[in-house]
Formats: structure tokens, sequence, C-alpha cells
């Protein structure tokens, strides 16, 4: 049979009413010819919404509006801009689409159910690999459609949409999160560290599931669940605090108007007074506009609290951004800081900075006054660099976890019976030497030798750990490589 140029042949297509009836003309095939060659097309697909059948030619897939078809137009079908044509790759092998880069491609099929009725739904896919962690879509069969492709769609893996063990599960990323998870490891490795999923986790101190389900993106940037035996101190904050222990240097954490009268109501983070220095480790509260309310607030307390502090003398001010309590984050803000300049930061051990920040101080304490029920609070305070009533609160909430025995009763009857015998010492006059035995200075009593000791010897002395070494306790004995003894017959000139 012999075909006119321009011209199709639809004379298998059914007829109702005289009209193509296109919805039951899958699988039937339209004749044509355009330029002398002859085509042949079969009819895979109609849609009926936008009036548009889909052939295949040359194992190509292409769309046409069926009122081409019925003007004879066969080039709209077979011309080389392919005006109405989705059957090519818009990517190629190769390509990099938001870090992901293609490394197959695929056409499938699929049903969807439109209006109550099943249609077969054909799809261009990509098969790809994240370049930044390595998943390969191929591993689940969870392959890129082109429309998502244009969407300009990402690895599922670095965006926590999909957790692939060993890649971005909590015990991969974020193993310490682990024993808040009542099924522990195995329910742990279901989730990433920044899931939406609210769980009723365990604390990991004290073994008590919590009431309430928290979120395990809360979890993890809070370092907490908010537990009864909390320390009440954030990660940044035990961060900071573990370094400057590290580095030895003399800091009060928590400045505030007991030791300097000019912090009036404020409190300071960390006050160094050798560098004559103040650290602030500002949380995402004091950044983040869109997800605190009080964000103006907080950034009003900031600015007079920094500049209370800078009109009393305070010559070194540094706001910490720890906006992410997280290890990598803290380290590279320090390291970027002036702090780098004031102290040899080689000396210290980052990630026992991490190990101390994710362990409770509260429980420590009550630690230690488990091992050494002699301990007074405010011992204790001195110790870890606290106030002693936090110190308190630690040994109260302690006690009913069973860390430790606490009598706030027994405590104040043994401190007044130590008064009573330390009263007298207190106003004895003290001698202090050198570790060659060499007199620094003689001081009428523990007290005076503490307020005079920066200007005189260059290091900060508490009055407690003085009269300790006076007593000659053999721990003791040494304090800030120099000794401390009584002396009598002392007469003030």
């Amino acid at each position: 049979m012999e075909y006119k140029n321009d011209y199709v042949d639809l004379s298998e297509i059914p007829k109702i009413n005289g009209k193509n009836d296109w919805k039951n003309s899958i699988g039937k095939q339209i004749r044509g010819c355009y330029k002398g060659i002859n085509y042949l097309f079969k009819i895979i697909d109609y849609n009926k919404s936008n009036q548009r059948i889909i052939v295949i030619f040359n194992n190509q897939d292409y769309s046409i509006q069926t009122n081409y078809i019925i003007a004879n137009s066969v080039k709209c079908i077979i011309s080389p801009q392919k005006r109405f044509s989705y059957s090519e790759y818009k990517y190629e092998i190769g390509s990099v689409v938001n870090n992901m880069k293609t490394i197959d491609r695929r056409r499938s099929e699929r049903i969807s159910i439109v209006k109550g009725l099943n249609k077969t739904v054909k799809e261009k896919e990509y098969r790809r690999k994240c370049l930044i962690c390595g998943y390969d879509n191929d591993s689940d069969n969870n392959w890129t459609t082109e429309n998502g492709m244009n969407r300009n769609y990402g690895c599922p893996v670095c965006c926590g949409q999909k957790v692939i063990e060993g890649i971005n599960d909590i015990p991969t990323t974020a193993p310490w999160m682990i024993p808040y998870f009542q099924g522990g490891h195995d329910e742990a490795k279901q989730y990433t560290c920044t899931s939406g999923k609210k769980i009723r986790p365990i604390c990991p101190e004290c073994g008590r599931a919590k009431e309430t389900k928290i979120s395990i993106f809360d979890i993890h940037r809070r370092n907490s669940i908010g537990c009864i035996c909390g320390d009440g101190y954030s990660y940044p904050e035990k961060f900071i605090y573990s370094m400057l222990s590290q580095l030895e240097i003399e800091f009060i954490y928590q400045l505030n108007k007991k030791q300097l009268r000019w912090c009036d109501n404020y409190k300071y983070d960390f006050y160094i007074p050798k560098f004559n220095l103040i650290i602030e480790t500002h949380g995402k509260q004091h950044y983040d506009k869109d997800f605190f309310k009080s964000y103006k607030m907080q950034q009003h307390i900031d600015n007079q609290k920094k500049e209370l502090a800078l009109k009393n003398g305070i010559e070194n001010y540094i706001e910490l951004d720890c906006k992410y309590s997280e290890f990598y984050y803290i380290e590279k803000n320090i390291k970027e800081s002036i702090l780098s300049s004031l102290f040899n930061l080689d000396l210290v051990d980052f990630k026992k900075c991490q190990s101390f920040a994710i362990n409770n101080i509260a429980k420590e304490v009550c630690q230690i006054k488990n091992s050494h029920p002699e301990y007074t609070t405010f011992q204790l305070a001195d110790m870890f660099n606290i106030s002693v009533g936090t110190i308190q609160r630690y040994l109260k909430n302690g006690t009913l976890l069973g860390w430790c025995k606490y009598s706030a009763k027994e405590e104040r009857k043994k401190a007044n019976d130590k008064s009573v015998a330390t009263q007298k010492e207190i106003q004895r006059a003290i001698i202090v030497k050198d570790d060659n035995q060499k007199i620094l200075g003689v001081f009428v009593n523990a007290h005076r030798l503490s307020d005079l000791s920066e200007k005189v010897l260059g290091v900060k002395l508490l009055p407690s750990n003085i009269l300790e070494s006076c007593r000659n306790d053999s721990q003791k004995s040494v304090y800030k490589n120099m000794t401390f003894d009584f002396i009598e017959d002392y007469i003030l000139l």
C-alpha cells in the first residue's frame, strides 16, 4: 500500500458516534507518511484531561495532542524539534545535581489510581550516588524520577530523610545518645539525630523513664532530657569549664555580685582574673530570631551585660558562638577566637572536653560526697567552682536517687561544730613558704592572706584551702606550690 506525504491512517482507531475513541485506542496503531517515508506508531497511553496520546516509535515515547493527529500532522511527532516530546532523557550519565552524580538511567512503569481507575504511568528514572556520603539510591531501589531531578532533589541520607546504618544513624553520628533509648542500640539505629520522632527516653544517669515524650532532635540539641538528676549546666558551659581546667587557669564559674559587686543582678559564665577576661557561651537563643520569641530581649540583655563589664574595667570580653552544642562546631569557634592567642590550646585535649560536657557534674559531686562524707558543701563548692546552693541541690537530689547520703540538718550541725573548732584558727597568723622553704610572707590571718594573694603572690588563694594546708593534711600540705603554717607570737606592727 502506498502512502502520500503528510498522510495519517486512523483506520485502527475505534469510533463512537463517528468520533475517535482515544480512550479505547491503547494498543492500536497509527500509520503515516512524511516526506516519502512511512511511519508506524503504537498508542500506549491516553490522557483525557489534556487530550494527549502517547505513542512509541523507534523505542522512544512521544506525546502529542490528538488534534494534531487528526490534522494529519505526522511531523509534530518525528520533527527534530519534538515540541511535545518527552522521550529523551533530560540528564546525561555523569551529570551532577545537588551533589548527586547520575550513574545510570531507565524507564519504568507504575500504576496510578485516577478516579477509581488504574492507570499506567511511564516515568524516566535515574540512579544516583551522593558525592558527600556515598549513598547509592540503587541499594534500596529508590531511583529518582526526572521530575525529582527537575526539583533539585538532593541526597535523602544527608538531609536526614532516610536512615542508612553506618552512615547517618545515631550509633554512627551520635553514639552518646544510645543510652537514652529504651530499646538501646537496636532502636537508636532506626533514627538520625535530627529526627522529629518523639520518644520516652531513659535518663542514662538515674535510669528513670521520662513521663512525657521528647523529640530526638531536642535531646540532641540540648544534650539532655531535663531529668531531676541533671546538673543544670549547658553543654557549652561544661565544654569551656573542662578546657580551662586542663589549662590549669584560675577562673570563677558563674561570676556574680558575691564575687564582684559591679555585676549587679547579672551572672557571667566565666571570669579569668589573670587576663581580666570574661567568656560568655552564647547558645541558639542569642542568634535565632525566628526560633525564639525572646530574641530581642536576649539581645538587649547581652548588650547590657557587655556594656556593664567593659564599664567596670574588663579588658577582654568574649561572646563565644555556641549556637550548636556540637563538638566540632564549638572547638572550631574556640580556635578561631582570641582565646587561641591568650592560651596555648595545644595543651587542651578537646575530646576530654566533649567527654566532660556530656557527663553529669551532679553525679560526680554525689560520688565524691559518698566517698568522703566528711567533706562540707563549702569544700565541694571550692572543688567544683560552683555555688554552695547548687552543691546542696545536687546532694538533696542525689540522696533521693540513692547516689549519696546527705542531711542538711546534720551538715549544719557539723559545720557549727567545725566552726567553733576553727574559729581560733581563723584568727591565727600564717607564714607562707615556697617549695624551697623560702619565706614569701607572713599574714595576720587566712582571710587577709586570701585578699592580698593575687597582689603579693600572683595567684588567688582560698581561705578554706589555706587552713587545710596549715593543718598539715597530707593531701593538702602543698597548695599552689606553696606551704602554709600557723605562726605563734605574731605581732602586727
